[in-house]
């Protein structure tokens, strides 16, 4: 796949779309750090969107870094307009994937970037490792829906007081009481065992 290095004014990249964003990392500091010190290494991908505008396929933190420190442009791998969605899910998640070991919410992202493409959990398994993320049919289907669950519980799964297993409970409820439970277990540093014992009496 063909691209082109150019400079690309800050300005002209669309914060907004998020389509293929991946991390889960907000913490901007060291790499912002980095670039003050050493520069863009690893330029972004972008992917052309018309006249004089441009939306992220992999480097979202690069480019947010970027504009904490006020850059004015930054070098840019450019994909043309006609770049099919597919190619730049491939491009997103590879350049994750082989970069460090992600998170569930990060492979649950990855996941559901490459769905719109695949229609069953075994074509989806394979797709995904072709693009370096190792996931089984079941993995599939237990990990895709968790980055639909609201920013609370996927903020517990992300520093550990929520689990896999209680995220896959929490489906289980109505969104309003899912919600509540969540507030309750978020709030109460519960053992896993008092977790259970807590979302039994409320089933």
């Amino acid at each position: 796949m063909s691209c082109s290095l150019e400079s690309v004014r800050l300005a002209e990249i669309d914060p907004g779309e998020t389509a293929y964003r991946i991390s889960t990392e907000q913490d901007l500091s060291g790499l912002a750090a980095s670039i003050a010190a050493v520069g863009l290494l690893a330029p972004p991908i972008l992917r052309r969107a018309g006249a004089l505008r441009y939306t992220i396929v992999s480097g979202f933190r690069r480019v947010a870094a970027c504009r904490s420190l006020n850059r004015q442009a930054v070098p840019a791998r450019i994909l043309s307009e006609d770049t099919p969605e597919l190619d730049c899910a491939g491009i997103a998640i590879t350049e994750n994937a082989f970069q460090r070991p992600l998170n569930l919410i990060e492979r649950s992202r990855a996941l559901r970037i490459l769905s719109a493409h695949f229609t069953d959990a075994a074509a989806l398994s394979r797709a995904a490792a072709t693009f370096g993320l190792a996931e089984t049919p079941a993995t599939v289907e237990a990990v895709l829906p968790l980055c639909g669950l609201s920013d609370g519980i996927q903020t517990g799964m992300l520093d550990g007081t929520i689990s896999l297993s209680m995220a896959r409970e929490l489906m289980r409820f109505d969104p309003e009481a899912r919600a509540a439970l969540a507030e309750l277990l978020l709030s109460g540093k519960m053992s896993l065992r008092k977790q259970w014992e807590v979302l039994t009496m409320r089933s």
